[in-house]
């Protein structure tokens, strides 16, 4: 089971664990800067994004059948890209704000029970 919620992975997503074999998601406050003119679409938010595809990795590289653990590193590893991006010379003063929500979720996203479930099909 993959949630992006806030907090439900701090105590919540233990106990999902007993109903199904595993869980990934976030211990605090999933963290993102939004640009008003985007609230309905998130996704195509240029500051959004820095939040949103990573954490959207997750639920993408179940579906491709790999395993809770390949799809949190493979989240967690385009956090850290995108985290060396805005902290670079490169990003936009604007982009360099969206770093200290990215860590946040970087640092709070949790994966709980069997780390080798797949989804069947």
């Amino acid at each position: 089971m993959y949630v992006r919620s806030c907090d439900v992975g701090a105590k919540l997503g233990e106990k999902i664990v007993g109903q199904a074999a595993v869980f990934i998601g976030y211990r605090k406050a999933f963290g993102f800067y939004r640009l008003n003119n985007y609230m309905r679409n998130p996704l195509a938010d240029s500051l959004a994004k820095f939040s949103f595809e990573p954490s959207n990795l997750v639920a993408t590289t179940l579906l491709k059948g790999k395993t809770a653990e390949e799809a949190h590193e493979r989240s967690r590893e385009a956090m850290r890209r995108n985290l060396q991006y805005l902290l670079s010379s490169k990003a936009s003063e604007l982009e360099r704000q969206c770093a200290t929500p990215l860590w946040w979720n970087y640092k709070y996203q949790v994966l709980h029970g069997d780390r080798e479930a797949r989804l069947q099909a």
